[in-house]
């Protein structure tokens, strides 16, 4: 069974703790480092105290999912772990996933944008009236 989404408020308090915690990696939201590849074990195990397993698979699912992040996966060599010493190399197959990742949820929020202000001139031309 699937884990329900956590909440906006959640992820920004597991932030918080993470940014204290491990500041070489998750201090920086807007250029975030590429994760190392067993970093979702060692997240869980360097947080168990803190946080659920649960809680700490999502947030990492959520922090690695995001728009900044998939473009660092694409401009940067290499791979970082918790306390933001170089760990691998990012492959080329990472690489093109995370560019074709990043242009899906860019066209996304783009068509969803699109529909949304259709919506919002449907709604003001109905209001208007106009034969």
């Amino acid at each position: 069974m699937k884990n329900p989404p956590m909440s906006a408020r959640k992820k920004r308090e597991i932030r918080d703790k993470m940014q204290v915690s491990f500041p070489a990696f998750f201090g920086s939201p807007t250029d975030p480092l590429p994760a190392a590849e067993d970093m979702q074990e060692k997240l869980i195990a360097a947080t168990a105290a803190v946080i659920t397993t649960d809680e700490a698979t999502a947030f990492l699912t959520y922090w690695c999912k995001r728009p900044a992040y998939l473009a660092g996966l694409t401009t940067r060599a290499r791979r970082f772990d918790l306390y933001g010493e170089p760990t691998g190399f990012i492959s080329a197959q990472d690489r093109e996933e995370a560019v074709e990742e990043l242009a899906m949820l860019l066209a996304t929020r783009w068509l969803s944008k699109k529909q949304r202000i259709r919506r919002l001139a449907s709604k003001r031309m109905r209001r208007l009236s106009l034969p």
